[in-house]
């Protein structure tokens, strides 16, 4: 099936996508395929990448029976090595060109700051929630606070929520994150009141937020990032996903839902899919070549020479001095002697020049090192 002929079985409920089986059926059967974290384009030891999560996608909607939806519970457009020319640009792209029904921004969304979140933002042909995420008092531009989407004659009610730590995570300077439980209390009721029949928080939180919010009890289904877990859950009342990172695992939420009376009753059924067990789907992967190629010619130039071994492996660079961390050591020192106008700072997940994006040096081991260059210079 071709990317355009599956993009013509749509059904579009208020600007969102989801895909409609030939006949709907009593009770309604919805599928969520829930994916998160995903920065990576590519398949890495024959999982992962956007040509296998397409795979997947289409799998499942070839079966015909049922409404399928696409969400995404954020990180995306960094860290990778081609987001350190385009910001994320080529991510933004990517999900384009799936079906993807509804986004939240996670953490590194911010990464390289609010301006360039929300130009991405602006980029998404998709709707973004995001519910707890302010800019002067008012919810980030590009985004919405709620969505509600009608599948069949059911309502479903969307929040989203980003970490508050991603004031410390990434480059948030001017952005507020509001409480995660208070948010969702007050907009789940707000949902349910305007007519929703499920409501579905999108959490892009750690796993101590997701537990708080399943205790609350506030929202019916929980579709989580962050954590990189794998992992579903159901206690009865509230149901959660979460779907490793990278499109490694897709897990599928099949939810049963059917009108009793004046009582919406739902139930729901866990699958994981192992996207090693799917062939690339061939229009994706040559979309995501496309970007690989340019990777290449971004980053396959001779830069030097070397007389000496550049030896990476973990038991090296862990367990002792190492010359490929000299290198990378001296490089960002000189990069940073650059720079001397702006303060530095350190992220968790790898070194940045710009100090005003960046939490402080104490947060990371390396910060000692690099304190004591100083003083040494």
């Amino acid at each position: 099936m071709s990317l355009s002929k599956l993009s013509a079985t749509l059904l579009l409920g208020m600007s969102g996508w989801a895909f409609a089986a030939a006949a709907q059926a009593e009770p309604l059967h919805l599928t969520i395929l829930h994916y998160n974290d995903m920065d990576r384009m590519e398949a890495e030891n024959g999982r992962g990448g956007f040509a296998k999560l397409m795979a997947v996608l289409k799998d499942e909607v070839s079966r015909g029976d049922r409404t399928v939806l696409l969400t995404h519970g954020g990180d995306a457009i960094s860290p990778s090595l081609l987001s350190g020319f385009d910001h994320g640009a080529h991510i933004i792209d990517l999900i384009n060109e799936t079906p993807t029904a509804i986004f939240v921004p996670g953490n590194h969304e911010f990464d390289f700051g609010p301006e360039v979140a929300k130009q991405r933002l602006s980029e998404a042909k998709f709707p973004v929630v995001a519910s707890n995420v302010l800019e002067n008092g008012r919810i980030i531009e590009g985004a919405v606070e709620t969505y509600t989407m009608d599948v069949g004659d059911i309502t479903l009610g969307f929040i989203g929520l980003t970490t508050p730590d991603t004031v410390h995570l990434a480059s948030a300077d001017g952005v507020e994150f509001a409480p995660v439980l208070e948010t969702t209390a007050r907009l789940a009721e707000k949902l349910r009141k305007d007519g929703a029949d499920l409501v579905i928080a999108l959490a892009h939180v750690d796993i101590g937020d997701d537990m708080d919010l399943i205790r609350q009890g506030a929202v019916d289904v929980i579709l989580a990032g962050h954590d990189h877990n794998l992992m579903t859950f159901y206690d009865g009342k509230t149901a959660f996903v979460e779907s490793s990172s990278q499109a490694n695992y897709v897990t599928a939420l099949d939810l049963t839902i059917e009108q009793v009376d004046d009582e919406i009753v739902w139930s729901p059924a866990f699958r994981t899919l192992d996207t090693a067990a799917y062939e690339p789907d061939p229009e994706m992967a040559a979309k995501v070549q496309q970007y690989l190629d340019r990777l290449s010619a971004e980053l396959d130039i001779e830069i030097g020479k070397t007389e000496t071994a550049l030896d990476s492996r973990r038991a090296t660079v862990r367990g002792g001095e190492a010359a490929i961390g000299n290198l990378i050591a001296d490089a960002i020192r000189e990069g940073r002697c650059r720079y001397r106008d702006h303060q530095w700072r350190w992220h968790p997940c790898g070194p940045r020049i710009c100090a005003r994006h960046r939490p402080d040096p104490s947060r990371h081991p390396v910060g000692a090192a690099l304190r004591q260059q100083d003083r040494e210079a």
